[in-house]
């Protein structure tokens, strides 16, 4: 039996969204709570929250930007994109794979979509 075993290939993925936040609610603390919570659904395994998203499908903008709305403090989601990019495992050097897109799927067959550690969050007044 020949058996070959290898890991996935990691896309990190950057959520680009812009809000408005309840004039009730802290803006840094929502937006605190977003980033959280879309690391959280870009990457269920971090903590044990059940899975927002399906290996080999789409992510896609309208998914987030309701899953976002339903987030204490948030008010209203504007705009929703999504870039990407790749992390050389021997370098440590970052590759810009993808921009602006309003659906993203990964890169290839044996990679994952996953969290960038931080989202670019900015809210509207």
């Amino acid at each position: 039996i020949n058996l070959n075993i290898s890991n996935f290939n990691l896309e990190y993925v950057c959520i680009n969204i812009s809000i408005i936040v309840d004039p009730n609610y802290q803006k840094t603390l929502v937006i605190k709570n977003v980033n959280l919570a879309l690391k959280k659904y870009l990457s269920p395994w971090i903590s044990n929250c059940p899975s927002e998203i399906e290996i080999d499908k789409p992510l896609v903008d309208a998914k987030v930007s309701t899953f976002v709305q339903n987030i204490q403090g948030v008010l209203s989601v504007e705009n929703v994109t999504f870039s990407s990019y790749y992390i050389n495992p021997i370098t440590g050097e970052q590759t810009a794979l993808k921009s602006e897109k309003k659906t993203l799927m990964p890169y290839g067959q044996a990679t994952l979509l996953v969290s960038a550690p931080n989202h670019n969050i900015s809210y509207l007044t």
